[in-house]
C-alpha cells in the first residue's frame, strides 16, 4: 500500500490516508474494511502493546507495593497503546524512583540502548488504591468536646479518596477543633491538644528576681500548653504583657 519505512523509524497513518491506500489498490474490498483512526508501522525492532507496558509496571512496582502497609493495588492504567523499539538489543523499563502514594501516579517508561543512553520515552499514569484500618468517628463529634478512645472507632477506608495527614492518635489529651461526622475519618488538622491553660482560666503571674519573687494575680488571655508564652492581664494593674 506504501513504501516501507527506514529500519527502526515508526511510521503514523491516519484513516484517511489508509483509506485512500486501500480505495486505490483493493477497490472494491475497501468498503468492506473498518479503519483505526490511525496506526502505527516499524520495519525491525519490536513493538510493546498496551498489556506488554502494563505487565512492566507492575512487576517494578510490586516490590515498593508489598512494602506498603495496608493492602495496596493498581488499576485505570492510562498508558500509550504501543511502545516501538527501534533495534534488538534494546529494552524497555520503568523509570524511577516513583514516588508511591495513594491516588493517581506519573509513569516514565523509556527504552534504553545497550549503552546505556536512553532512546525513547513515553509517560502514562496509573491509580493507586491503599486500604487500611484508619481512626475513624464512632459517634457525631462536635467542636470544642473532649476526644476520649471511647469516641473512636477504627474503619477500613481507601486512602486514595482521603486528603490530608490522618490523625495518628498518639498524644493528648485532645479535642475536637472542627466537627467530624459518624463514620468519617479524623485528621490531624481536626484535632488540638487540651491547653495546660485555656483562654479566660486565673492564673498566678510570678516574677523571679535574683533576690526577690513578685507574685500577682492574672488572667490568661489565650490558650496556652506548658512551657508555651502567651499573653496574659495583670488583674491589678490590667496590663497585658507575655508570660510563660
Amino acid at each position: 500500500l506504501w513504501p516501507a519505512p527506514p529500519s527502526g523509524k515508526p511510521m503514523n497513518m491516519t484513516r484517511p490516508k489508509i483509506q485512500q491506500a486501500m480505495s486505490h489498490y483493493a477497490k472494491e474490498l475497501s468498503s468492506l474494511c473498518v479503519y483505526p483512526a490511525s496506526m502505527t508501522i516499524q520495519q525491525g525492532g519490536a513493538v510493546l502493546n498496551a498489556d506488554d507496558m502494563r505487565n512492566l509496571v507492575v512487576k517494578t512496582l510490586t516490590p515498593q507495593i508489598r512494602a506498603l502497609p495496608g493492602e495496596a493495588s493498581l488499576q485505570d492504567f492510562r498508558l500509550p497503546p504501543a511502545l516501538f523499539i527501534p533495534r534488538e538489543g534494546q529494552v524497555a523499563e520503568l523509570e524511577g524512583p516513583v514516588n508511591l502514594v495513594p491516588g493517581r501516579i506519573s509513569l516514565r517508561i523509556a527504552v534504553r540502548d545497550m549503552d546505556g543512553s536512553i532512546v525513547r520515552r513515553v509517560t502514562g499514569t496509573v491509580f493507586l488504591d491503599l486500604w487500611a484500618e484508619v481512626p475513624c468517628a464512632g459517634t457525631p463529634l462536635n467542636k470544642d468536646e473532649v476526644l476520649g478512645p471511647e469516641r473512636v472507632t477504627f474503619m477500613r477506608k481507601n486512602l486514595a479518596q482521603i486528603k490530608g495527614t490522618i490523625w495518628d492518635g498518639r498524644g493528648g489529651p485532645w479535642r475536637m477543633q472542627r466537627p467530624v461526622g459518624m463514620g468519617q475519618p479524623i485528621m490531624q488538622t481536626d484535632v488540638a491538644v487540651i491547653p495546660t491553660v485555656q483562654k479566660g482560666a486565673p492564673v498566678t503571674m510570678v516574677y523571679q528576681g535574683r533576690n526577690f519573687t513578685l507574685s500577682v494575680p492574672g488572667e490568661a488571655l489565650t490558650d496556652g500548653a506548658r512551657g508555651e508564652t502567651i499573653a496574659v492581664r495583670n488583674v491589678q494593674s490590667k496590663k497585658e504583657l507575655r508570660a510563660t
